[in-house]
């Protein structure tokens, strides 16, 4: 557990939008006592790395230099502005930290370059097995204080890949390089979905022959069914305040969008069509839902009030197969895949109602946002394998995370 002490007022900020990044310098930490840990470079080594990822800052390169002055201002007690100024930092990170058994205290405070006004300053204490989380939490806390966003740092996906020969579900740690199978059998598992608590995955599985949408607990791996009515069950959806979901069911006869109380199991039918209808998502404030339906003769993208009372308006109207959204966390984007010779990504802007095409990295699909809503996690076809890719829709710039023989697809970034 990590425990945050008192943070000082913030004095810089910096747009999401904005499109310069912030330089800033990250020494190795100090260590202020304690057993004789040598955690100080990698402490340093993994806040920078988070930092980095974040799209909002870049760290200093040089970081022979960056250790050197930063030992000359402790030996001369105050920070020398002028000389940090020559490596281009407009902040600079002071860090010490004490390593006493299984215990790991640190310090941070960040100044500006410019002024040497203290940014923010915070103290943080836990298990020194869990520095890793710690320092993701220090990164999350910088970013927020400077820039007023959610950072992503120590976020979890959750994917489909076929490692053991059969599709199974697993979580990785963003910017990990490890999965963890959480599904394991010889049946197919597919599409999960975070409950807003992130203790809990809803998942479609064929484990009894046919598709039927269970929950489990992470941690314990207990699953149980939700729904099991003939025909499909699919396309989970938790709700924001995680009561209720969204699915997909053909029991009637073609597939409909329906939502259930996750605690009673009473089901809600929302559309009433002979079209296909499916792949619904929440809206943040949960008073709307978006989901696909071939009602024009193709799939497209629809949005309608989540109890189904509004008629369902139409918002995809660019390319002839539009499908799989996703809503981003601000409330203010749907992200969906598009087929033009192969697949793409777009995203529809609800306030100036344009559809904006994303740069491809092969046949993209299965868009999820992160809780900062600035990233996409997807999947990414290219060569007959099928990988995880990760974008900064505002720099445009994707990141592959998976690699090996294995395909993975259906990511869903965790709240």
């Amino acid at each position: 557990m990590v425990i945050p002490a008192h943070a000082a007022e913030v004095r810089i900020t910096v747009s999401k939008k904005f499109a310069r990044k912030t330089v800033i310098a990250v020494p190795s930490f100090e260590q202020k006592g304690g057993d004789n840990a040598p955690l100080s470079p990698t402490l340093a080594t993994l806040l920078r790395s988070d930092l980095d990822a974040s799209g909002y800052f870049e760290s200093v390169k040089k970081q022979k230099f960056v250790d050197e002055l930063e030992r000359d201002d402790r030996a001369a007690g105050r920070i020398n502005l002028k000389e940090w100024a020559t490596l281009r930092a407009e902040m600079v990170l002071k860090a010490d930290y004490a390593a006493r058994g299984n215990s790991l205290s640190v310090t941070c405070r960040l100044y500006s370059v410019t002024d040497g006004k203290n940014i923010f300053a915070r103290a943080y204490s836990g298990d020194t097995g869990a520095h890793v989380q710690m320092i993701h939490t220090i990164a999350n806390d910088i970013i927020k204080a400077v820039t007023g966003e959610v950072g992503l740092c120590g976020s979890q996906i959750a994917f489909v890949s076929d490692m053991t020969g059969h599709k199974e579900i697993y979580i990785m740690e963003l910017g990990g390089t490890s999965y963890r199978q959480v599904t394991s059998g010889k049946d197919i598992s597919l599409f999960p979905d975070w409950t807003p608590d992130r203790r809990s995955l809803v998942f479609t599985s064929y484990v009894r022959g046919f598709p039927e949408l269970f929950i489990m607990d992470i941690a314990s791996r207990k699953a149980r069914a939700l729904s099991s009515f003939p025909g499909l069950n699919a396309f989970g959806s938790v709700s924001p305040d995680g009561r209720e979901m969204l699915l997909t069911l053909s029991k009637s006869g073609n597939p409909e969008i329906y939502r259930m109380d996750l605690s009673s199991g009473n089901l809600t039918r929302l559309t009433r069509t002979s079209w296909i209808e499916s792949s619904p998502c929440w809206s943040p404030d949960g008073r709307q839902i978006a989901f696909v339906s071939d009602a024009t003769g193709s799939p497209q993208i629809y949005i309608m009030d989540s109890w189904g009372k509004s008629e369902p308006k139409r918002i995809t109207f660019k390319g002839s197969y539009n499908t799989k959204p996703d809503w981003s966390h601000e409330g203010d984007k749907i992200t969906y895949c598009s087929r033009a010779g192969g697949f793409e990504l777009r995203m529809f802007d609800l306030k100036t109602r344009e559809e904006i095409s994303l740069p491809r990295t092969g046949s993209d699909e299965e868009p999820s946002w992160a809780p900062d809503s600035r990233h996409l996690v997807y999947s990414s076809e290219r060569g007959h394998k099928r990988d995880l890719w990760i974008m900064d829709v505002y720099e445009q710039t994707p990141t592959q995370i998976t690699h090996g023989k294995a395909n993975f697809s259906a990511p869903a970034w965790s709240p």
